[in-house]
């Protein structure tokens, strides 16, 4: 309960909360289940399939070394905003993807993944007092796990009744929707202080 309440009651955290749990849903849903079966469904073979998660492994490894820079030179939340526009964006191209350009789209997305984790943890330890932080993440990571919990079974039949590649559409609508909704909500926000 405490960590529900730092979460969704704290004036800081509330306006930026939403978006930081649209984006890690949808990532994690990515990153478990759709990436795996689009590199499936453009006709890559298990051995491939393996070597591009390989690929995926390694350049996180260097890239996710950059996040300190990205933090002190642009600031966390743009980070954050910036790499979720694009990584909609690129959700969207789905439907027209082959198997290299999936394996491209996968180590994006994986490193994105990464480096968000990061960032939203950044994020909160920013808003959240030391005293209530490991309660507010551990909350926090519950909320982001349990629609994967519960959900992963339709969406592995949506994408066998549509296909993967749809459904990675749909989730990027999502995700770029959540967004612009999110955004335009912190702005508000922000011009209500100011004034």
């Amino acid at each position: 309960m405490e960590g529900f309440r730092t979460l969704f009651f704290h004036k800081q955290i509330r306006k930026i909360i939403y978006i930081l749990l649209i984006v890690g849903i949808i990532y994690l849903f990515m990153y478990e289940m759709l990436v795996d079966l689009l590199l499936v469904a453009t006709g890559g073979t298990a051995m491939q399939i393996s070597m591009s998660l390989v690929l995926a492994i390694l350049a996180n490894v260097f890239i996710v070394r950059l996040s300190p820079w990205l933090k002190n030179k642009i600031g966390n939340l743009k980070v954050f905003v910036v790499l979720a526009g694009v990584y909609g964006l690129l959700m969207l191209i789905a439907l027209r993807v082959n198997f290299l350009m999936a394996v491209a789209l996968m180590i994006f997305w994986a490193i994105v993944y990464s480096l968000s984790l990061i960032i939203q943890s950044d994020i909160l330890n920013k808003y959240i007092s030391s005293k209530y932080r490991a309660t507010s993440l551990s909350t926090f990571n519950l909320l982001i796990n349990l629609p994967y919990v519960f959900m992963a079974s339709m969406f592995g039949w949506l994408a066998d009744l549509y296909s993967v590649q749809k459904v990675i559409v749909v989730l990027g609508v999502v995700l770029l929707g959540g967004l612009v909704i999110s955004v335009v909500n912190f702005l508000i926000e922000v011009g209500k202080r100011r004034r």
